[in-house]
């Protein structure tokens, strides 16, 4: 599989460049140009572990640039997954500050996709924290306590990124 996507992945940038010149190609080069890009941002959504949100933005730049079709039904269930994994594990380590950033970034990608993420139980997770861990990291951070204002301060952004409403502590 891999081949065949690498070999797909040279006949998208045979694609680019005939584009740049304003050549017509012929649609199986589209094609593979579409099955390509969308089969790298599925592969870079499922590597939970190793998220490159750059790669991953790259990508979907690329895709709009080039007038690619993204996946709706195959992307959207991917990054649905990671996002529903990353919450979970969120949940149930909510210190861990770096995992809260990839979740934020994962839930920003969703947001900027051409397509609706459902993202519903990381927004029923992210309200169980909203309710239970928030209220005392505002009151630490309103203290003077520097991680948990920038706790909170991701925290809010994450909020922003699901599209879950935080009133921002003062």
């Amino acid at each position: 599989m891999n081949a065949l996507v690498h070999q797909l992945t040279e006949f998208a940038e045979d694609d680019r460049h005939a584009r740049d010149l304003r050549i017509p190609l012929p649609r199986a080069f589209s094609i593979a140009a579409e099955f390509a890009i969308n089969s790298s941002v599925r592969t870079a959504f499922e590597d939970i572990e190793n998220l490159d949100f750059t790669r991953i933005n790259t990508l979907i730049e690329e895709a709009r640039a080039e007038g690619v079709s993204l996946d709706e039904a195959t992307l959207g269930f991917a990054l649905r997954k990671t996002i529903k994994k990353l919450s979970e594990q969120f949940l149930e380590s909510p210190d861990n500050l770096e995992l809260m950033k990839k979740l934020e970034a994962a839930a920003g990608v969703a947001r900027r996709l051409p397509f609706d993420v459902n993202v519903w139980r990381a927004q029923n997770n992210y309200y169980q924290m909203l309710q239970k861990v928030f209220p005392e990291r505002v009151q630490n951070a309103t203290q003077g306590d520097a991680a948990a204002r920038e706790w909170v301060e991701h925290f809010v952004a994450l909020g922003k990124n699901l599209t879950v409403k935080v009133d921002t502590p003062v």
